[in-house]
């Protein structure tokens, strides 16, 4: 494939972002312009409406295995379920719960049973802070980081993704909230509801609207101005968008793991970072596929021909456009000193100081990711079956991990099955309640 194939995909990916946000946003602005003709008895039929195509939107992008970032019209379709049960509640309250006399004498206004600015704001404020608070935890984010790996694992436009979500999620509680504080600050104030006046509307209609709005004018200009940086920067940058397989050995001996200090290069988070790293990394023209095989053949060169060492194939990741790809393996020998005449640099590292090097984050972002998944797979192998059952009857059972076990431990590192075991098993809260939703309603999981 080459780099105009390429171009398209990341293009297509920073405009798939501002269309996200657009569709995400506009939902809110359709339900607060309908809001202003419909009677609040229909109005939940209209947010369904929404919350039904932002959720087939978030679910194809899913389903899509192209990798881009959904993740905002999941959590507005979340938002939207939750302001439809508050609204058929507020109204089945109206209809049979309040006695006719408060109607009678003006305190509670029949044809107002709920203004919709004050239901949205406040219900997006929680969904957003809680989906700051999960973090990659997330439900959506944490399968699209078990499927697809993590962004600097994904290219170029897999840390767009990672970076922009982060913001539009920021910025989209910062507009919620600001919402919520005036709209209820006007509610408590000024408003009484014996009727909307012209005021009323104008703050709970169509200040939100005006606001929304301008934070869709503001997204267009953002992302206008990150793609012209990438078409600047990063297209006539042919090292940051290359058609090559990355290949990434990690050698072990015991349970000691062999490592090179090196800096973080200008593309990464912290240039110039001093972290550790496996040395064996080599880079080669694309390759759709590289047998076990193969993999032996380059690590021998690597490490010598005379030494004996076992391989193991790990996982592979794939960027998003299909054009470059990175296979992991593992490597075991039996005695430290049997690379001492290969010519790499570094030192072996125990269990404990690679703990302290995870602590003081001075290990490479990428070996960091590939430790974590086996680990996580393994322990989740160890301690649940394939449904997240208990293997054995003791509640947050943490098995011990160990590098040697990874050779002969019967896991399919490349399949993320047991990714998603490690995230949701019986030990984890609200497992059956989330088994239930996933099973009869489907992709409503948080």
């Amino acid at each position: 494939m080459n780099g105009s194939y390429s171009d398209k995909f990341n293009v297509w990916g920073i405009g798939l972002l501002l269309t996200n946000w657009l569709i995400s946003v506009g939902a809110v602005v359709v339900i607060l312009f309908s809001a202003q003709f419909i009677s609040k008895v229909f109005l939940p039929a209209v947010v369904l409406a929404c919350q039904f195509v932002l959720m087939r939107r978030a679910r194809a992008g899913r389903d899509s295995k192209k990798g881009y970032c959904y993740v905002l019209p999941f959590l507005m379709s979340r938002v939207l379920f939750v302001t439809v049960i508050i609204m058929v509640a507020i109204n089945i309250y109206y209809m049979g719960f309040i006695p006719d006399e408060k109607f009678a004498d003006g305190s509670v206004n029949r044809s107002i049973p709920y203004i919709t600015i004050l239901i949205v704001a406040p219900v997006s404020s929680a969904v957003m802070l809680w989906a700051m608070y999960r973090g990659h935890h997330l439900s959506y984010c944490y399968q699209c980081r078990a499927t697809y790996g993590l962004p600097a694992e994904r290219g170029f436009i897999g840390r767009v993704f990672n970076n922009e979500s982060h913001y539009q999620l920021r910025l989209l509680t910062i507009v919620s909230i600001i919402a919520t504080v005036y709209s209820w600050t006007y509610y408590l104030v000024r408003y009484s509801n014996a009727n909307m006046n012209s005021a009323d509307k104008f703050y709970f209609n169509y200040i939100p609207l005006i606001f929304y709005l301008f934070s869709g004018a503001y997204m267009v200009m953002h992302y206008w101005s990150l793609f012209a940086f990438y078409q600047k920067n990063i297209v006539a940058d042919t090292g940051s968008d290359e058609s090559n397989t990355l290949v990434r050995f990690i050698l072990i001996c015991g349970d000691s793991v062999f490592l090179s200090e090196k800096k973080t290069n200008s593309g990464e988070f912290e240039p110039g970072k001093e972290v550790f790293d496996t040395p064996f990394v080599q880079k080669y023209y694309f390759h759709q596929h590289l047998g076990e095989q193969d993999a032996y053949g380059i690590f021998s060169k690597m490490i010598g021909r005379d030494v004996k060492f076992e391989l193991r194939f790990l996982y592979e990741n794939q960027n998003i456009n299909g054009n470059s790809n990175i296979f992991h393996f593992l490597c075991q020998i039996d005695r430290r000193s049997a690379i001492e005449h290969a010519g790499v640099g570094g030192a072996w590292y125990g269990q404990a100081q690679m703990g302290r090097l995870f602590d003081a984050r001075m290990v490479d972002v990428m070996l960091a990711g590939e430790i974590r998944r086996v680990s996580q797979m393994a322990n989740a192998y160890k301690a649940y079956d394939s449904n997240g059952k208990r293997l054995y009857q003791v509640r947050h059972y943490r098995p011990s991990f160990t590098f040697k076990e990874l050779m002969h431990l019967d896991v399919d590192f490349n399949d993320p099955t047991w990714l998603f075991v490690a995230e949701d098993n019986e030990d984890s809260r609200f497992f059956k309640i989330r088994r239930f939703f996933k099973k009869y309603v489907g992709g409503f999981d948080m």
